[in-house]
């Protein structure tokens, strides 16, 4: 359009759209060329038929041609970019970009779960965890050791002063069952709908 992108469908089970759209736009000549005439024969021509319409379309802006397009019942809408998205109406209504709170960065804006569900609410319970954050209580629980003895195993500060893991003589002695295979030591997902997951790698 003049001002955008627009998405516009015209339904197979309404004959009629093509000459309401061709109407519209002011291209009256293409209703009855035989290259247009019906879906099919639309799509093979597709690239003939994109120039003639991107045209017509560049004559107006995409608002204008939205409202137009719904007094005919014809499927569109604009092609939002994401700061557009982000500033719809719906989008806060439906608290999709709540504000959560960071311990580095302040508040952040995180994309929300799009399922609103009454007795089972899902939501982001906070950001996503440091590397590390969560070590010493991953490995106190898994190896049932307390946290002053993972200390001792190599359990300490890394030099941003979080939490984090040197070298954990501890865990290799630890059961194999108390070893879950894969994953990243000491993270606990906290973002998202999901979350609380927690593994160990292997030895």
């Amino acid at each position: 359009t003049s001002d955008g992108w627009m998405v516009l469908a015209l339904a197979w089970s309404v004959p009629n759209q093509w000459a309401l759209l061709c109407s519209e736009l002011g291209v009256t000549e293409l209703i009855d060329d035989e290259r247009f005439h019906s879906a099919a024969a639309r799509s093979r021509n597709h690239a003939e038929l994109e120039p003639l319409l991107k045209v017509a379309f560049k004559r107006r802006p995409t608002a204008e041609w939205v409202e137009a397009r719904g007094q005919y019942g014809i499927p569109c809408g604009p092609l939002n970019t994401i700061a557009e998205a982000a500033a719809m109406e719906q989008v806060a209504v439906r608290d999709m970009l709540p504000e959560v709170p960071h311990k580095t960065f302040g508040p952040v804006r995180l994309a929300n779960s799009p399922l609103k569900f009454s007795r089972t609410p899902a939501g982001i319970r906070g950001t996503s965890p440091d590397m590390g954050e969560h070590s010493r209580e991953v490995l106190s629980e898994l190896l049932d050791t307390a946290p002053d003895a993972l200390e001792a195993s190599g359990v300490g500060r890394t030099a941003r002063g979080r939490t984090g893991l040197a070298a954990t003589p501890a865990l290799a002695t630890a059961p194999s069952r108390q070893r879950p295979s894969g994953g990243v030591l000491g993270h606990r997902s906290a973002g998202g709908c999901g979350g609380g997951t927690r593994t160990a790698p292997a030895p």
